[in-house]
């Protein structure tokens, strides 16, 4: 059984990938999409109401054994609007 992730502290202005590391918070986008690094960067969100556990995968970030889709993996969902 999958365990629930941690609840995220930052997210990226780009790819929206969370982040569970406040060292991350204000530092470039380490993720890679397409073989190029992201260029985004990692803003906070560091207040609960900021986050909703992801329903289709319990926070676990997979679903039926793969990885969620609804989610990007992470297990959490940014609900407020992105600065």
């Amino acid at each position: 059984m999958d365990t629930e992730k941690s609840h995220p502290v930052g997210y990226c202005t780009d790819c929206r990938h969370t982040t569970c590391k406040a060292t991350d918070i204000n530092t470039r986008c380490g993720r890679t999409i397409g073989g190029k690094r992201c260029a985004g960067t990692i803003r906070s969100a560091l207040c609960e109401g900021d986050w909703q556990k992801c329903e289709a995968c319990q926070g676990t970030g997979f679903s039926n054994n793969v990885h969620c889709s609804v989610c990007g993996c992470d297990g959490w969902l940014l609900t407020r609007h992105p600065a």
